[in-house]
């Protein structure tokens, strides 16, 4: 992959990813994640996540800081592969076509970031009006959402003419008018891994499933 001087990635439209694009956006990952993965209780922090996880306390991974940038090193990198995979299908590369507004919800690690601007690499071009990608969650990832968008757009080039990134904060089960303004204005909205979570409460999952279909 050639660099420009500064050690950043040329744009170079689907060709930016490279032969092995599913490396590309994991080596993204890698430099996202660098501090992270180098964190001494990494592991023991890890098992814990693991043990929340057991017990459904969602509250006690998501809403404490230091768990946040051990959870995106451990799980983005799969379910960041499956947006990518599912967003190259050409009945999504055609939505992409129209610079939608994508609204990620339950997307505060960073997955849909990643995987979604990895597929949106095959049909950019400069010069056009920006794909927007808002990721929201309840738990505050702002700086793990900043030094993912970092990542990508000094690997992979991507400007604010191509994409331009979003992020707030909100509990889908008490949804503010902000969200549900961000609901209707949004060409395509994604939720693909915060169902299980959402389900803990089943009456305000439902009513959030009512409010978005």
């Amino acid at each position: 992959m050639s660099e420009t001087m500064s050690g950043a990635s040329e744009f170079r439209g689907k060709d930016v990813l490279g032969k092995a694009p599913q490396q590309s956006v994991l080596n993204v990952l890698r430099m996202s994640c660098a501090d992270a993965m180098q964190r001494p209780d990494f592991a023991e922090r890890l098992q814990d996540i693991k043990q929340k996880f057991y017990e459904r306390d969602f509250d006690g991974i998501f809403l404490e800081p230091s768990n946040l940038s051990v959870y995106t090193a451990q799980y983005v990198p799969r379910r960041a592969l499956c947006y990518y995979d599912l967003f190259s299908h050409p009945q999504l590369q055609r939505i992409l076509l129209t610079r939608p507004r994508i609204l990620c919800l339950g997307a505060g690690s960073g997955s849909e970031l990643l995987g979604i601007t990895a597929a949106c690499c095959q049909i950019l071009s400069d010069n056009t009006h920006p794909i927007t990608i808002h990721s929201q969650d309840y738990a505050d990832w702002s700086p793990i959402l900043q030094s993912l968008e970092h990542a990508v757009r000094y690997k992979w080039n991507i400007q604010q003419s191509h994409i331009t990134y979003e992020f707030s904060k909100d509990n889908l089960l008490s949804m503010s008018q902000t969200t549900e303004a961000l609901i209707a204005s949004s060409q395509l909205i994604t939720a693909m891994f915060v169902f299980g979570e959402l389900f803990a409460d089943k009456s305000n999952a439902i009513n959030f499933v009512k409010t978005i279909v």
